[in-house]
């Protein structure tokens, strides 16, 4: 009977610890399926932000190239001489360039500003390009 108690004490605490462990080890694979859910949240919202962030970088390459095409274009213009030929040029690269980026762009407040402030910077080369003409004359 002396050598049953011990060995009975020593099972009790032997199953409490078991207890312990199986319920560490519950908490613990709860914690990490919370955490792989999170990762995977994560994982997504990476992923949606990373298409956005290609789609506007697209946009703003498409935008570069716009603006290199006007410039070029401009340069163009500013060698004219004939101030008629000027006009309708300017007409046919504004004509060229608003179809352009009506195409990429809905219609809004916002285009029409900037479409308001390049033609007013375009008017402006023209005028500063034709006294510089008639001071070459």
């Amino acid at each position: 009977r002396k050598e049953v108690i011990p060995k009975e004490d020593s099972i009790r605490a032997m199953n409490e610890r078991i207890e312990q462990m199986d319920n560490e080890l519950e908490r613990i694979g709860t914690d990490r399926d919370t955490i792989q859910q999170l990762l995977h949240a994560k994982d997504e919202k990476s992923l949606v932000l990373m298409k956005d962030i290609g789609k506007q970088q697209r946009v703003m390459d498409d935008q570069r190239r716009l603006v290199q095409l006007v410039l070029k274009d401009i340069a163009i213009l500013l060698g004219e001489s004939d101030q008629k030929k000027v006009l309708l040029r300017l007409r046919e690269i504004l004509d060229k360039y608003d179809d352009k980026t009506s195409q990429t762009e809905p219609l809004g407040g916002q285009k029409m500003i900037e479409f308001d402030r390049q033609r007013f910077y375009m008017e402006a080369q023209l005028t500063a390009s034709k006294k510089q003409n008639m001071r070459r004359e």
